[in-house]
Formats: structure tokens, C-alpha cells, sequence
């Protein structure tokens, strides 16, 4: 039974989506005339997603959190061209999810017209599996059409080298992560492999360069952080995501909050989504230790 069974929502306008690039136009011309969903939530209800929890070796990997949903409402939004996200089109996309979990985030991606999705993941093999088993669930139920959208599973932790899987399927024009940054400790290993995947920028039909898009959602998690005695930045937000910002800063990354998400009437269910790109090289001084 699929996670989403229970998601209703109300009729909305059908808002088309308009692919302006050639490129996009004809790995999408299936799709381009139509529908796309008025909402992350209608999107999620269309998707077949196994979630299992945090059972059978899955960990935190195993479960869809709010932020996944964020950017699923997100990506709509980017898709109908509601939100200019600096130029970017989703269509006809190559894109790379980091912590991908179930996969959720990454097979919208493809349910939305990307071109290409390569679904990465630091956890067990049964994760992988889970993300392997949740995208050809999508391809069968129609969701992905294989004519026109690639999907792979790759096993990959942060920081260290770039897999084949993974360099043979760059440049990425997305590269995005829900939920990525609650873990203090991942913060450093995470900017590594946007780094990294970003080394790989550059159009493969024009041998044109150009830095991909990085969009992440962050959960905030306050009461979490302040048992963990990090304090907090204010009602509503932890202290994670201005921890983030400064790692991403020694990195050379610039970090900019692009849309907050108040979940819950009493502001302790916010997410924030992320807008993440390098500096120009001249100001980058860090290097990677080794």
C-alpha cells in the first residue's frame, strides 16, 4: 500500500508546465501536453512510495520527513514556472539526489519531466534497495515514463570519492537533498559532495560550463538541538542551520534561504528550503585535509 494512499486534496487549477529549452522540449515532448500536479500533495498522492521506518536496517533513511514534502510542493512550484529558481528548468533535467532515503524526493524529480535521476545514498544496502525497488514501483505504475526519464540507484557517502556510477552520468543541472543537514556532524562530508559534484558542472550536448542548481530542505529541530545543548537561534529555528551556513562558508559555498515553510501553527515545524552555490574561486582559500 502506498505511504501516500491517504493524501487528498482539493480540485485546483490545472497549471501546465512550459519547457522553453530545446534540449528539454525533446527529451519531454510526451509530457509537455500534460497535466502537472497543482501541489506537492497532489504529486505525492499520484507516487507509489514504500516507507517503511526505521525497521529492517532502514535507519532514518527509511522514513519520508516533512522537508521531503516541502520540496516536493517546491518542485511543483518550479515546474509550473511559479517559482523562478535562477533560471533553472526542471524538464529535461540531469538530476542527483544526496540522501535519498526512500527515493521520494528524486522519483518527483522524475515524475516532474527530469530527463535523469540518479538517487544516492550513504546507508545499507537495504536502503538502496528500498530506493531501487520505490523507483521501478513508479516506472510500472506510470508515474516515470522509462521512454523518457532514466533512473539509477548509487551507493555513495559524502565526502569521498565521487563513484563511477556517478561521474558517468554527470554534469547534473540539479543537484538536491532533503533533510541532509540535522546531523552537525555530516555538515562538512555534505559540502565536500556538492563540491565535488560540482567540479562535474557543464552542458554535455554544448561542452558549455555552468554550475548546477543545489537546492536542500532543512528540517528545523529545535527542541533536539536544545537537548543536545546547541541552544537555539530564535522561536522556531535551530541553531543546525546556522551551523551549516558557517561550514558551507569555510568552503567556499554561499547558502541562501529561499522559502520557509511554517508546518504548525506554533512555528516548531518549520523547514526552510536552501539555496546553495559556490563563490567565486578567487575567494575560495579551504582546502580539503588529505
Amino acid at each position: 500500500m502506498s505511504a501516500f494512499a491517504a493524501v487528498r486534496v482539493a480540485p485546483a487549477p490545472v497549471r501546465r508546465h512550459v519547457c522553453s529549452s530545446p534540449r528539454a522540449n525533446v527529451r519531454r515532448v510526451a509530457a509537455s501536453a500534460a497535466s502537472v500536479p497543482a501541489s506537492g500533495a497532489e504529486l505525492l498522492s499520484r507516487m507509489d512510495i514504500e516507507s517503511p521506518g526505521w525497521s529492517g536496517g532502514y535507519g532514518t533513511g527509511g522514513k519520508i520527513w516533512s522537508s521531503s514534502r516541502v520540496l516536493c510542493d517546491f518542485l511543483v512550484d518550479v515546474a509550473t514556472g511559479l517559482e523562478d529558481c535562477g533560471g533553472f528548468e526542471l524538464c529535461g533535467a540531469r538530476v542527483v539526489e544526496l540522501g535519498s532515503g526512500t527515493g521520494v524526493v528524486g522519483i518527483a524529480c522524475a515524475a516532474l519531466g527530469a530527463g535523469q535521476v540518479v538517487l544516492t545514498d550513504g546507508g545499507s544496502k537495504s536502503l538502496l534497495k528500498l530506493a531501487e525497488e520505490n523507483a521501478a514501483r513508479n516506472v510500472r505504475a506510470k508515474t516515470i515514463d522509462p521512454d523518457t526519464t532514466t533512473m539509477r540507484v548509487c551507493g555513495y557517502k559524502w565526502g569521498s570519492r565521487l563513484p563511477e556510477k556517478l561521474t558517468k552520468n554527470a554534469p547534473f543541472d540539479l543537484i538536491i537533498g532533503s533533510d541532509c543537514t540535522y546531523a552537525v556532524g555530516g555538515h562538512g562530508g555534505l559540502c565536500d559532495a556538492i563540491l565535488d559534484l560540482a567540479k562535474c558542472a557543464g552542458n554535455a550536448d554544448t561542452n558549455e560550463k555552468r554550475e548546477p542548481t543545489v537546492i536542500l530542505a532543512h528540517q528545523h529541530r529545535t527542541l533536539a538541538a536544545a537537548l543536545a545543548g546547541r541552544g537555539s537561534s530564535g522561536w522556531g529555528r535551530d541553531p543546525n542551520l546556522e551551523m551549516f551556513i558557517e561550514t558551507a562558508n569555510k568552503r567556499g559555498l554561499r547558502v541562501e534561504e529561499i522559502r520557509l515553510v511554517k508546518l504548525a501553527w506554533h512555528g516548531l515545524r518549520n523547514v526552510s528550503v536552501l539555496r546553495v552555490a559556490r563563490r567565486a574561486t578567487e575567494t575560495i582559500s579551504w582546502e580539503r585535509p588529505g
